[in-house]
């Protein structure tokens, strides 16, 4: 028998992907397990990578934040759970239960900066940060190639714009992926509606966030 916290975090897998057919989420109609929305949550929940179609969707770390055990693999149609590595790590310098200071722009929109560190990639591998508003879920918008930001090569200030209105008081909430190419791609497109079309072999999803003008 299913124990207890297994069965809560099923349940509660169960509403969010209910919840974002509901709301018209990118990539999917109706009720559907298969989908990347649905291999993203399920890596952020139970905080291992899940395998979907070609692409490695782990949960981004936090910095100061104590990983969390690997939980039992947990099969679905097209989406495998494998152990989180301990090898390759991306770990984003934000809080996401705080409100990002967004830089207002002309119109609508606004920027801000995603400081990272990457471990234990090839020097080959290259970076780029990918946005999204949610609830619902929106198209992600994909950045430019990254250069590391100083002397370690391993750390990155990727500058992100936000190109949806942004409230000074309320925010807009956010998601972002930190993609990942073994190789560096010949082209990359601009916006997609999955992850997975961008080419890259890994996505480093960090839990949603509020992006807030001053």
């Amino acid at each position: 028998m299913m124990d207890t916290r297994r069965y809560v975090r099923l349940t509660c897998l169960l509403l969010i992907f209910g919840l974002s057919a509901c709301a018209g989420g990118s990539g999917s109609s109706g009720f559907d397990v298969r989908s990347e929305n649905a291999a993203i949550q399920e890596a952020l929940v139970e905080q291992h990578c899940v395998q979907h179609e070609s692409l490695t969707i782990c949960p981004a770390a936090e910095t100061g934040a104590t990983p969390s055990p690997t939980s039992p693999p947990a099969a679905t149609p097209t989406a495998t759970a494998t152990a989180t590595s301990g090898v390759q790590q991306v770990e984003i310098d934000i809080d996401p239960r705080a409100p990002v200071l967004c830089v207002a722009l002309q119109g609508d929109g606004c920027a801000f900066v995603l400081p990272f560190a990457a471990s234990g990639f090839t020097p080959a591998a290259t970076f780029r940060v990918a946005v999204r508003p949610v609830n619902p879920n929106g198209r992600w918008i994909v950045g430019d190639v990254l250069a590391p930001s100083g002397p370690a090569t391993s750390t990155f200030e990727a500058p992100v714009d936000v190109t949806v209105p942004v409230s000074s008081c309320c925010g807009t909430t956010m998601q972002a992926a930190i993609l990942v190419f073994h190789t560096p791609p010949a082209s990359v497109p601009a916006a997609v509606d999955d992850l997975v079309d961008t080419g890259a072999d890994k996505a480093f999803v960090t839990e949603p966030f509020t992006v807030q003008t001053g």
